[in-house]
């Protein structure tokens, strides 16, 4: 083969490697001039999806990593020209470092139109993220024994009595005696929701509620009792 032969086989297979890694840029882009936002969307939520997927939790110092996320009854909604949300049912299994993370319950994923198409914007679980925020701050406030601390996570109508309990005072005065945390197992119900912990060995449960803070922000506070 001559030189100049294979100079324009070279240059032939570059083309079409150029080419293949346009299309893929390209793709979202193209599936929505192809079928419009529903679809588009409906794609990256399931690329996004693939595990293992990391979501931040603050005031951890690891992530909340999801090892199966299965979206279903997806429902796509335009919010102006540049923004669309998909509500969904999240089925959810992870774990946060040591702790077992199940969930099932309603969630709200938020994606805005860039150059390339449509991406996520802000996190891929918001609710079950601002969940486990509070399951993280109450656990975090409990073993420093900090009352001031879960008076904040407290819902106000809730909030005198919950920090009256006997139970979260002997907590509170020894708080190195919580056991390891096992597990929380999430469920939404009817606006609200609620989780079972798993703690210590031997193994106690607790029985919590969890209920939207309120305002613009997605932040849930304890109904109830703390424990």
């Amino acid at each position: 083969m001559s030189a100049r032969a294979r100079f324009a086989t070279v240059a032939g297979v570059g083309a079409v490697a150029l080419g293949a890694g346009l299309l893929l840029w390209l793709l979202p882009s193209l599936l929505g001039l192809a079928g419009g936002t529903v679809p588009e969307v409906a794609t990256v939520l399931a690329a996004a999806a693939r595990p293992p997927v990391a979501v931040s939790i603050p005031g951890s110092q690891t992530p909340l990593v999801g090892q199966s996320l299965h979206f279903q009854r997806v429902t796509v909604a335009e919010e102006g020209g540049d923004r669309a949300r998909a509500v969904s049912t999240l089925d959810f299994e992870g774990r946060l470092g040591s702790t077992r993370v199940s969930s099932l319950g309603r969630e709200t994923t938020h994606f805005q139109r860039r150059v390339t198409g449509w991406e996520l914007d802000g996190s891929l679980a918001p609710t079950l993220a601002a969940a486990v925020t509070a399951l993280w701050a109450r656990r975090l406030a409990l073993e420093s024994g900090n009352p001031s601390a879960l008076a904040e996570l407290l819902a106000p109508a809730d909030r005198e009595q919950a920090l009256a309990d006997p139970a979260l005072r002997t907590v509170l005065a020894h708080p190195t005696r919580n056991g390891p945390l096992q597990a929380w197992y999430l469920r939404s119900e009817a606006g609200e929701i609620t989780v079972t912990e798993e703690e210590g060995e031997p193994l106690r449960l607790h029985r919590l509620r969890l209920v939207p803070r309120g305002g613009a922000s997605l932040e849930f506070v304890f109904a109830g009792s703390l424990l």
